[in-house]
């Protein structure tokens, strides 16, 4: 998910796929906005693989595992998240994260 917002992803062939991206400014968090994942490369690629697994089985179902929120904002603040929150910060990102939808863009923001 952390790749939406321009985090690198590292992948391993022994573990799971790793963010190895730079953490976010404080300034970078308070111009983020909701992305248009249907445009972006690893939705994309998503689709190929599922487009891979419905010829090979015939049939994709089940849910996606998209991390939690919590693991995302993490990955694109590290450490500073926590101090945000002890700060009571209301970052663009987090409201991004926690409210993907029209409520995000009714909540209003400095101008970036």
């Amino acid at each position: 998910m952390a790749a939406l917002w321009g985090q690198d992803i590292d992948y391993g062939t022994d573990r799971w796929p790793a963010n190895t991206g730079r953490k976010l400014t404080d300034e970078e968090m308070d111009c983020l906005t909701v992305p248009d994942y249907r445009s972006h490369w690893i939705y994309e690629d998503l689709l190929r693989q599922m487009e891979i697994i419905k010829g090979q089985w015939g049939i994709v179902q089940g849910e996606l595992n998209l991390q939690g929120v919590l693991n995302t904002a993490f990955r694109l603040r590290g450490e500073d998240l926590f101090a945000d929150r002890r700060r009571r910060r209301a970052t663009r990102a987090m409201v991004c994260l926690l409210f993907p939808s029209k409520l995000a863009g009714e909540i209003k923001f400095p101008t970036c």
